[in-house]
């Protein structure tokens, strides 16, 4: 390494991480592999954001709540520096996985909460709803997702001086690409962007890391998140809405996408539609990415409620 400031930019883009669900998309375990050559010993520490949202958004909480929680500080020392590249993107995957379910559920509720019982045959709330009534299935699916620290170059950056210790300032921007299966039949790709700063500090003419602080803006984050959630639910409920206009009434909205994808699969004989206490109870989803499951409140959200049956009619 032949400067400290090479030494941080360096650092910062090794941090990236790469997975998919095929055997030919694993993630870089070369470039993490190499992490602990940066620091300088032992005690060398490197803290940043976890993007872990435990719990902020299973329930209703404010905005600077899940803020705080996406914030929370993850730590790591040189023998165990190798493995943050994966923990940070499973955190980012898992959250805003969650923050998906926890969306659909809500306008799953809405639409039962204003379904014509008396015509369940007709009424395409309840058409719509059995999206999320299949046990073996999930509407959303992670089939890829990949990180990254891209820093900026390093005329953007500066050093400061404190006695023996040089601090190296770099803005970096985190970038997490998601790539995502609707129901079995499309794919969409979504980004999560949000600017940030890491701060590398070297004593004396050691040009190994002594302490790394990488911070985000996690307010930017969560806007992120939150948009491009918002975009992959109601992508969700318009690719649905087209599958059941050109299935057979009698299939469900999963059913259909089985049988499209099985040709050879044997045609359901009924459309059964969960009870608002059924599916109510409890709701999973399992990714390849980031597994999970969830029992977790409904609230209704009217304007998701709208713009599904916007697009239905």
């Amino acid at each position: 390494m032949a400067t400290p400031e090479k030494c941080v930019y360096v650092f910062t883009s090794r941090l990236g991480c790469k997975k998919g669900v095929s055997s030919s998309e694993k993630d870089d375990g070369e470039a993490s592999s190499m992490l602990p050559c940066f620091l300088e010993n032992e005690s060398s520490t490197c803290t940043l954001p976890s993007l872990h949202l435990k719990g902020a958004c299973l329930k209703p909480s404010s905005s600077e709540e899940t803020i705080k929680e996406l914030k929370s500080s993850l730590e790591a020392r040189k023998g165990t520096i190798s493995f943050v590249p994966t923990a940070i993107l499973q955190n980012v995957t898992r959250s805003f996985g969650n923050m998906i379910d926890n969306r659909i559920k809500q306008v799953h509720l809405c639409m039962l909460a204003n379904a014509d019982e008396k015509n369940k045959e007709q009424d395409v709330n309840l058409k719509l709803a059995s999206l999320l009534c299949s046990e073996k299935n999930c509407p959303t699916v992670f089939t890829s997702a990949e990180s990254s620290f891209r820093p900026l170059p390093l005329s953007k950056g500066h050093i400061k001086h404190v006695g023996r210790i040089k601090a190296v300032i770099l803005p970096l921007v985190f970038k997490t690409t998601i790539t995502i299966n609707i129901l079995g039949t499309k794919e969409r790709k979504v980004t999560l962007v949000a600017p940030g700063t890491i701060v590398g500090t070297f004593h004396g003419s050691c040009t190994r890391l002594r302490t790394a602080e990488l911070t985000l803006d996690t307010s930017a984050m969560y806007s992120s998140m939150k948009e491009r959630c918002d975009d992959v639910v109601a992508f969700t409920f318009e690719t649905a809405s087209r599958m059941l206009r050109d299935s057979p009434p009698t299939y469900t909205v999963m059913e259909a996408a089985a049988v499209k994808q099985e040709p050879n699969a044997s045609r359901p004989s009924t459309c059964r539609v969960k009870s608002p206490s059924e599916a109510s109870v409890t709701y999973s989803q399992h990714h390849p990415v980031s597994p999970w499951k969830t029992c977790i409140p409904l609230i209704p959200l009217a304007h998701f409620l709208q713009r599904t049956i916007d697009h239905s009619t």
